[in-house]
């Protein structure tokens, strides 16, 4: 396993003439699916904020590129509930955390010399995983009735090994060699190992570039 995320890490540095740099941003991430955790009428379902950082190499001249990429991706989503009744309220928040290698190999075609729209395919491999779930006493009448959960997730077991899905998105060359990318990721395996439950990754990521 090891040497398989060395080998992925490395792969943006294979080959010659191509133009290396890093990526480094925000992971604004959610799950979609009939069978999300947690989710009824009462929940709120805001976007959960994690970071990326990747390296990626490009590939070709003129309108058409290809761009592949490797690095660190934190994705998963976060669940928002409040109780009420006539001593007080109670809010609860559940937060999935998941720890991901990305792979993504992009399209890239230039409508002009600073911007280029991006299609393409990602592939994660999970590394961990934690669920958290805190409880908000606003009255104190609830003190000490709840307690805070934290439960690891076992990769394979609890939540699947894999994620593949389809890359979205453009890039804008501020300069020649600084640049804003944008992207949406849309997940096509669930997160579920079995295959039984309908959960997909589902995320937006906004980063700032550097190439060498």
């Amino acid at each position: 396993m090891k040497k398989l995320l060395l080998i992925l890490l490395c792969l943006p540095f294979i080959g010659f003439g191509q133009k290396i740099g890093l990526k480094t941003g925000l992971n604004l991430s959610n799950v979609y699916g009939e069978d999300k955790e947690f989710i009824d009428d009462d929940f709120k379902s805001p976007l959960k904020l994690g970071y990326r950082f990747v390296v990626f190499s490009q590939f070709g001249d003129g309108k058409y590129k290809l761009t592949i990429e490797s690095g660190f991706s934190q994705k998963g989503y976060m669940m928002k509930d409040e109780e009420e009744n006539e001593f007080g309220s109670v809010k609860a928040k559940s937060k999935v955390n998941l720890n991901y290698i990305d792979f993504n190999t992009m399209f890239n075609f230039f409508i002009t010399d600073f911007f280029s729209i991006n299609t393409g395919v990602g592939l994660g491999l999970a590394l961990s995983g934690k669920s958290t779930i805190e409880f908000y006493d606003e009255t104190g009448l609830y003190v000490g009735a709840f307690e805070d959960m934290v439960d690891e997730a076992d990769i394979g077991d609890d939540v699947s090994a894999l994620d593949l899905g389809i890359n979205f998105g453009s890039t804008f060359y501020l300069k020649e060699n600084l640049l804003l990318d944008a992207n949406y990721y849309f997940g096509l395996l669930s997160l579920d190992p079995d295959g039984d439950a309908s959960a997909y990754n589902n995320v937006i990521s906004i980063s700032l570039g550097y190439t060498f």
